[in-house]
């Protein structure tokens, strides 16, 4: 899978092993191309995967692991008390 980038990247890239250029020139080049390049790849691959507000906060709401805990695994049918007293 190729990469490819862009033209001013491709010019930094070049500047930054100009000799003709101050180092300090040479390094901010190089910083910039850096920065292009890293950013690209996270556009890319997408970058992190994040949840927004409210999702978050219904998977918070709907899961209760102490609950969940409390039922065991008995719980397919209803409580304790369901299963075993007649009415």
């Amino acid at each position: 899978m190729g990469r490819t980038i862009s033209k001013k990247t491709a010019y930094d890239i070049k500047e930054a092993s100009n000799q003709g250029l101050t180092p300090t020139a040479r390094k901010h080049y190089a910083e910039d191309a850096q920065a292009a390049v890293k950013s690209d790849g996270a556009a890319m691959y997408g970058g992190p995967k994040m949840e927004s507000n409210s999702q978050e906060r219904k998977n918070l709401m709907s899961d209760n692991p102490v609950a969940k805990k409390a039922g065991g695994p008995a719980m397919k049918g209803g409580s304790w008390m369901t299963k075993h007293c007649n009415s």
